[in-house]
């Protein structure tokens, strides 16, 4: 059986499998480091729970039931393992990845609701689902994932779930000042271009810094030829945050941005060495390495 295995790892109903190079060969060094084995362990058995709850119908799409919620409860049980501050660095990569396939597929793509790609459906879909879990709270999401699967579970007869129920789903649990979201992030293919333009920091005393904070932002939608126009209107929920030392949380509050430059001046406990917006890579951004500054 593990001869036949050409991917990285592989989930069976009675076992998961590993590459060497991906488990068995595994040297981990440093407290830090990416936990891999127990990422992708939580990954396949995700995919094992949901491909016996929810059958997906014939539609494209419909594989986000399947591999984005698998990818989604992985990130969660990450979460619940290393702590918010550590899921930083895979976001980053997860972001990496997506843009990587997303700049070679020339326009052949699809909205997350049309997903054809496996980039769409597995890595995209995980950050966007992570953002709506952190946007509206983890608990309303998973109470719209709870009755989803409550109403396609086990259903032996038409009609299936595809990608669009779940939305609808997820769409009860989102006040309406949120809606845009979900429409930017499930019905188009959108990008940012927030950045970082600069960032400094100063002790006014008492153990207490003043960041001073520049940043821009921009917004994008990208057509099925791959073109992209600017958005004509952008009011966004964005978050603003300061970090110390190994990744700690000094400050992170959500603004309503419009496109464009904005300053801040924000005032932590503890000394900064990082700051920037949309920190922990919520929205898809063309060039995600620009979003922060060490200080």
């Amino acid at each position: 059986m593990l001869e036949t295995v050409t991917g990285w790892h592989n989930s069976f109903p009675t076992g998961i499998t590993f590459g060497e190079n991906n488990g068995w060969t595994t040297w981990f060094t440093g407290p830090d480091q990416f936990d891999f084995c127990y990422f992708n362990t939580a990954f396949q058995l995700a995919q094992q729970w949901w491909a016996f709850q929810v059958a997906g119908n014939y539609t494209l799409g419909s594989q986000d039931i399947l591999e984005g919620l698998a990818k989604y409860g992985a990130l969660m049980v990450y979460e619940k393992k290393v702590g918010r501050e550590k899921v930083r660095g895979f976001l980053r990569d997860e972001m990496k990845y997506y843009l990587d396939r997303h700049n070679a597929a020339f326009g052949n793509e699809n909205p997350l609701i049309d997903s054809k790609n496996d980039f769409v459906w597995d890595t995209k879909a995980g950050l966007i689902l992570y953002g709506i879990g952190d946007y509206i709270g983890g608990d309303s999401l998973n109470a719209a994932i709870k009755q989803f699967r409550d109403a396609y579970a086990y259903r032996d007869h038409p009609p299936y779930a595809g990608s669009g129920d779940l939305l609808r789903y997820i769409r009860k649990m989102v006040p309406d000042s949120l809606q845009y979201y979900m429409d930017d992030s499930w019905e188009r293919i959108t990008l940012y271009d927030n950045k970082v333009i600069s960032a400094t920091a100063s002790a006014v005393g008492d153990g207490s810094y003043k960041v001073h904070l520049r940043v821009s932002v921009g917004k994008f939608y990208c057509d099925g030829s791959g073109m992209e126009t600017a958005a004509k209107q952008v009011n966004d929920y964005i978050d603003i945050g300061v970090f110390g030392a190994g990744t700690n949380e000094l400050y992170l509050k959500r603004y309503k941005l419009t496109a464009g430059e904005h300053d801040f001046d924000i005032f932590v406990r503890g000394r900064p060495s990082s700051a920037g917006i949309d920190p922990y890579g919520e929205l898809i951004d063309r060039q995600p390495g620009d979003n922060t500054k060490d200080l």
